[in-house]
């Protein structure tokens, strides 16, 4: 499970898809991420 939350975490940091502070920008990231989550699963399945 860490491997698989470090190889999500580093990922996630490399294409941008965490990035800026505040509220807004926090919003924006978490959209970003469901979208990434989505596209893996997609991919798995």
């Amino acid at each position: 499970m860490h491997e698989l939350f470090e190889g999500h975490a580093d990922a996630l940091q490399s294409e941008g898809v965490l990035h800026g502070i505040g509220v807004e920008d926090i919003n924006e990231a978490l959209r970003r991420m469901e979208q990434y989550w989505g596209k893996q699963i997609r991919f798995i399945y």
